[in-house]
């Protein structure tokens, strides 16, 4: 077995950092309006794709009445990777 440098230690800890960054981006929750920005498409159309199960969220309550809706960006990214799938196909 070799040495371990200072040099490879500080890589690991690196690349670990990036991978929990990452895991911390895609546990993030994004509002209606964010999903909507970022599609650049009406907020009616996520709302649709939200009722209809395409795109996975979830309303938050307010005063015991249903809410906001909340979409975690793992499930946006795989939405899009659905649809790409999808527009290749045809």
């Amino acid at each position: 077995m070799g040495d371990i440098t200072l040099s490879d230690i500080a890589g690991l800890f690196e690349r670990m950092a990036a991978m929990e960054a990452r895991q911390r981006l895609d546990t993030k929750c994004l509002t209606l309006d964010e999903v909507s920005a970022e599609l650049e498409v009406d907020r009616r159309t996520v709302t649709e794709w939200l009722r209809s199960g395409q795109l996975k969220g979830w309303r938050i309550s307010e005063n015991g009445h249903a809410g906001q809706w909340r979409i975690l960006r793992s499930e946006l990214r795989q939405f899009i990777a659905d649809r790409q799938l999808l527009a290749r196909e045809a």
